[in-house]
């Protein structure tokens, strides 16, 4: 499935249709197309997210893949049974927890073994540093920031240089129109237009991220 009609399909609709994959795989039943896609989908959506968050909670080398397989199987298991909180993110929260127990889980493991090695005695007092603080202020502060680096470096693969440009410039370097404008040889109506695109696009990739109803994107 390619990356305009993966933006069609709205995140809850793509959640709603892999918790029905994995609740026919359960009851042993053969799932039709549409809810395989769905899951080949949510798969392609979440796993470098997943490797990403897994990178942040200190693992490396094999641990990383190791702990992505885990993350995948529990997820399997239970994602059919998730329902969208209305006073938490959501499935953000979910998989980042998800996560953080399996990389926890992982480096209390290898922890018992004979030969363990010293960067993994420091990556296990790091976890409980991280884990002393607020957990729910944390959570949000680490998703958000790889949340943000992976939408940003795939919607950068979406729009043409250019416009990523005025994006990176209007919204992270946080410089007038009347600056852009004259660095990119654009009228400040092209800036705002251009800008106002990208945004929309960032959004709407967000959605699918995040399982959030976004919608279509404007014409």
């Amino acid at each position: 499935m390619n990356t305009k009609s993966r933006v069609g399909v709205t995140g809850l609709e793509l959640l709603q249709n892999t918790k029905e994959y994995l609740r026919s795989l359960l009851e042993q039943e053969v799932p039709d197309t549409v809810l395989t896609q769905a899951w080949e989908e949510f798969y392609a959506v979440y796993n470098e997210l997943i490797r990403r968050f897994v990178i942040t909670q200190g693992m490396k080398g094999i641990d990383i893949d190791d702990c992505i397989q885990e993350v995948w199987a529990e997820t399997a298991q239970r994602l059919v049974n998730f329902h969208r909180p209305l006073d938490r993110p959501g499935l953000r929260s979910w998989l980042y927890t998800l996560v953080r127990s399996k990389s926890a889980d992982l480096m209390r493991r290898k922890m018992k073994q004979p030969q363990k090695q010293f960067e993994d005695a420091e990556a296990i007092e790091q976890l409980s540093i991280d884990q002393s603080s607020d957990p729910v202020v944390q959570m949000e502060s680490e998703w958000n920031d790889v949340l943000a680096k992976t939408l940003l470096d795939h919607v950068q693969t979406l729009v043409s240089e250019k416009n990523f440009a005025v994006l990176k410039m209007r919204t992270m370097e946080g410089k007038r129109v009347t600056e852009v404008a004259e660095a990119l040889d654009l009228t400040p109506e092209q800036v705002r237009y251009r800008h106002h695109r990208v945004l929309q696009r960032l959004k709407a990739q967000k959605a699918v991220f995040t399982g959030d109803n976004f919608g279509p994107l404007e014409d």
